[in-house]
């Protein structure tokens, strides 16, 4: 309701009301007033209710024109769109497109620098009403517009055909030529630009060339955009004129020396293949290759690479000046050889012994002939491993050795070795030789011999006497050593007591 009140129905018919009352009060009086304001109440609700009001924001940006720009002055930056809040009834705001309305900001007045301007909306529906600008005002950095004039630098890009050259090329229009071309925008980017440059391609014509050229202004850094040229576009003509006496001619390496043994030359390689020579005709007609100077290539075992020059023949040149590069590919020889090894043995554990069966192995190697060269020198070692194997006989496989990089075991014969593992045997030992003592005892014999005599009387009438005799000798001396005497060597002798009696 608010928004009704706001509108411009609603003020027309409070103004229709007033009039009414007044026309009333002065001719038809109260009644004549009631009927005519309830006349329009009643058409200005019928109009509400068929044509509604609607108030919201325009979906679709508005660009923002510039208008009283100072002709000194140029706009730097892009300005923002903006967005209006309209409020407009309802079959209006459905007619409603961009082109309806008209976003601008007048710069009469300013000068350099950033500034902000507010923004003004028109539309063109007399019924839709601008109640907002989003946003109100907008950034516009305004600099300094100047101009100056530099010459354009010619380039073309091609060389021309064999048997042509190229004259210099002729800028046209005339005040180009003369005087440089226009550059013009703001200071900043204008002072960056330190040339024109017309980039031509020829391809491979063969007569007079024009080619309409859009120049580009040149800084530093690249091409410098923001800035405008005039003219936009010249006419480059390139005259083209055939040559006579020129001819082009394969170039004919010549090597001298030899590579290091076990080594080959592979190749040459030209940088150019071939180059084009000027001068009398019938000198031109007699030459079909050009000889290089000799590179020399004694001892080499890699690549060789050298600048050499041309062996020219008198009164023959070359009609432009070149590097003459050549690349002489020196490469190893590649072979195969068999090697034999003889094997050893590793890890064997402790109280043991081995045997091998065979004792030795042949290996064929192939690569190149260098290091073919080097393995047969120093060898090749083969060996077999025992760890973790006790007494008995093992088949085990043959290890062999790194060989050297670039090089290839083809084949390997026998690749497994038979080993008898023994515990060692006891050993022996030898009978030592001693020497028999020679005996010294010397026995001492001292027989003592006391008889006793006891006569026993038996009173008879005839006496008979019956004698007893009790001998008990005693020896006195050192016995003999025990030790053994030596075979042979007469054993002591034996003392025998000697009895006395009466």
């Amino acid at each position: 309701m608010q928004q009704f009140q706001d509108s411009a129905t609603w003020q027309t018919i409070r103004a229709l009301g007033h009039y009414a009352r007044r026309q009333a009060r002065e001719a038809l009086g109260w009644r004549l007033l009631l009927a005519l304001v309830l006349s329009v109440a009643i058409w200005a609700g019928l109009t509400l209710e068929r044509n509604p009001q609607r108030q919201e924001v325009f979906p679709s940006e508005l660009t923002v024109e510039i208008t009283g720009l100072p002709a000194n002055l140029i706009v730097l930056n892009e300005v923002v769109p903006v967005r209006v809040r309209v409020n407009a009834p309802v079959e209006s705001y459905r007619r409603l497109q961009s082109t309806s309305f008209v976003a601008s900001v007048d710069l009469r007045g300013a000068g350099p620098g950033l500034h902000r301007f507010p923004v003004q909306v028109e539309v063109s529906d007399p019924q839709v009403e601008i109640i907002e600008v989003l946003p109100n005002d907008v950034d516009v950095r305004l600099e300094e517009l100047v101009m100056k004039r530099l010459p354009v630098q010619m380039r073309i890009l091609d060389t021309p055909p064999f048997g042509y050259r190229y004259e210099d090329p002729i800028l046209e229009p005339q005040d180009v030529r003369e005087n440089g071309i226009t550059i013009k925008g703001p200071r900043s980017l204008v002072e960056r630009v330190t040339e024109v440059l017309a980039s031509v391609q020829l391809g491979t014509e063969t007569t007079t060339i024009d080619r309409t050229i859009r120049p580009e202004p040149r800084g530093p850094s690249g091409v410098v955009g923001g800035v405008t040229l005039e003219p936009e576009t010249v006419t480059i003509r390139v005259p083209v004129h055939q040559l006579s006496g020129f001819k082009t001619v394969p170039i004919v390496p010549q090597v001298g020396g030899q590579p290091a043994p076990g080594y080959i030359l592979q190749g040459i390689e030209l940088t150019p293949l071939a180059v084009e020579v000027v001068g009398d005709p019938d000198l031109l007609a007699g030459i079909t290759v050009i000889p290089t100077t000799v590179v020399d290539i004694s001892g080499a075992t890699e690549n060789v690479t050298v600048e050499t020059v041309l062996s020219l023949p008198t009164g023959v040149s070359l009609s432009y000046e070149q590097r003459i590069v050549a690349t002489v590919r020196i490469v190893p020889v590649q072979g195969q050889t068999v090697i034999t090894a003889a094997l050893a043995w590793i890890n064997l554990g402790p109280g043991l012994r081995i045997s091998l069966q065979p004792t030795t192995v042949e290996v064929t190697v192939s690569g190149p002939q260098p290091q073919l060269l080097r393995l047969t020198g120093a060898g090749l070692s083969a060996t077999v491993n025992a760890a973790g194997r006790g007494p008995g006989i093992h088949t085990v496989p043959v290890l062999l050795a790194a060989i050297p990089e670039g090089t290839t075991v083809n084949r390997l014969q026998p690749q497994t070795v038979t080993l008898l593992i023994e515990p060692l045997p006891t050993p022996i030992p030898s009978p030592t030789v001693i020497p028999t003592p020679t005996s010294t005892a010397t026995p001492t014999l001292t027989p003592t011999s006391t008889p006793t005599l006891t006569p026993t009387p038996t009173p008879t009438s005839t006496p008979t006497a019956t004698p007893t005799i009790t001998s008990t000798p005693t020896v006195t001396g050192t016995p003999p050593t025990s030790t053994p005497s030596p075979a042979g060597s007469p054993a002591p002798a034996t003392p025998t007591p000697t009895a006395s009696g009466s």
